[in-house]
């Protein structure tokens, strides 16, 4: 290969590197996190130039995004204490709504027709 192929020829442009703030870039690039993003941009082949702080600010979306949801499952059903203080309802008709145990009415566990 020599020096004057099409690779290393003095004819294709250079890649500036775009100059945004840290929090533009974050936003850009899918919130990435800020340690990726400055290593990124330490690197000429991506074109990534921060401009400004180098700290990345509060980012709602992130927060939302890396939330969970609380878990159920281990937690048992509390029953109910007196008569009609859980309501098992079958909104489509035809069928026995029954509690988590398997009965009508979880305080005294009986079926009612």
């Amino acid at each position: 290969m020599s020096l004057d192929s099409p690779l290393t020829s003095s004819r294709i442009p250079a890649i500036l590197p775009k100059q945004l703030t840290i929090d533009e870039w974050h936003r850009q690039l899918g919130h990435i996190g800020a340690d990726n993003l400055i290593k990124m941009s330490r690197d000429p082949r991506f074109g990534i130039m921060i401009i400004g702080s180098k700290k990345l600010s509060f980012c709602a979306t992130c927060v939302k995004a890396s939330q969970r949801r609380a878990s159920y499952k281990n937690s048992p059903l509390r029953r109910a204490t007196r008569k009609a203080l859980k309501i098992w309802v079958d909104i489509f008709g035809g069928g026995q709504t029954l509690s988590g145990g398997q009965s009508s009415d979880m305080a005294r566990s009986w079926r009612w027709l």
